[in-house]
């Protein structure tokens, strides 16, 4: 360990220049990570629930709607016209409503009662689409437009986009409200004003460099996306504070700047290896739960 600390100082600039070099480039693979909303596609293959999907998928050669609109105090003639409205935002593949099950050009009253309340029902509209995956984001959030505030949506889209904008809403408010907290206990417990940004700087790196090397799986789940940042700020934050803990314990002994942080990078050594292999144990604890 003594040989690796002293090689790692000798070798500090190259090391930065190297580092700060792949964040750069891991900043640009970030956008090109492409985030997984569909939240069935992480259950197990054997559950009966994917089983009865991809049986699904094999009979029927049409998408499987995947969202519902319900439209209050609309007239017939006013709900096939959102239909026509629905069915012309881009993303939508078939919105599906009564005219759909039933003929229209016959006397209402004579139409199956069961048939016409599935789809309306005491002036309420109730209309089943069919969204593309790829532009499901972008339709849910026109077609909540054309439907007014008072209508209701749901189905695995909607929930997949409204949780994407709650989860990318509360993660913003988390670090606003985390990273001037932490920076207040670092500047009351380190020795000096610099370490902090320090510190918050090394993590931001190493959290572009684990948000952008995602590319190498392709694809990532939208909470992981949205959590992994708040994760890794509060793990490596612990591992920080032990090598600046002990480098400020070691410096007033009267060492040099390098010989106390080779020091203190010997003596964090093994409290740091100890919680790395608890962190990885606990995560490994959740994989296999």
């Amino acid at each position: 360990m003594i040989d690796i600390s002293g090689h790692i100082l000798q070798k500090r600039k190259q090391i930065l220049i190297i580092t700060l070099l792949i964040a750069v480039l891991c900043l640009i693979l970030i956008p090109q990570v492409s985030v997984n909303y569909n939240i069935i596609d992480y259950l197990p293959k054997e559950a009966p629930s994917t089983m009865a999907l991809d049986v699904m998928h094999e009979e029927f050669t049409k998408g499987v709607p995947n969202a519902r609109i319900m439209v209050p105090d609309v007239t017939i003639p006013e709900a096939l016209e959102l239909k026509k409205l629905f069915s012309a935002v881009d993303g939508v593949e078939e919105v599906t409503w009564l005219d759909d099950a039933v003929s229209l050009n016959v006397p209402f009253e004579t139409l199956h009662t069961e048939t016409v309340e599935a789809y309306y029902k005491n002036s309420t509209a109730l209309f089943s689409i069919t969204l593309n995956d790829e532009k499901a984001s972008s339709a849910v959030n026109e077609l909540a437009e054309i439907a007014g505030e008072d209508a209701a949506m749901s189905g695995l889209s909607v929930s997949s986009t409204f949780s994407k904008g709650t989860l990318a809403s509360d993660v913003t408010k988390i670090l606003f409200i985390a990273i001037p907290f932490i920076l207040a206990i670092l500047f009351l417990t380190t020795d000096s004003w610099l370490e902090p940004f320090l510190l918050m700087f090394t993590i931001g790196v190493a959290i572009v460099i684990n948000m952008g090397t995602n590319i190498i799986f392709g694809e990532v789940s939208f909470i992981t996306q949205g959590v992994a940042a708040i994760l890794q700020l509060g793990i490596a934050l612990d591992y920080g504070s032990f090598v600046l803990y002990r480098y400020s314990e070691i410096r007033k002994d009267g060492l040099s700047v390098h010989d106390a942080m080779k020091k203190a990078l010997i003596k964090s050594f093994t409290s740091v290896t100890a919680c790395g292999i608890a962190t990885m144990i606990g995560f490994a604890a959740l994989i296999l739960m």
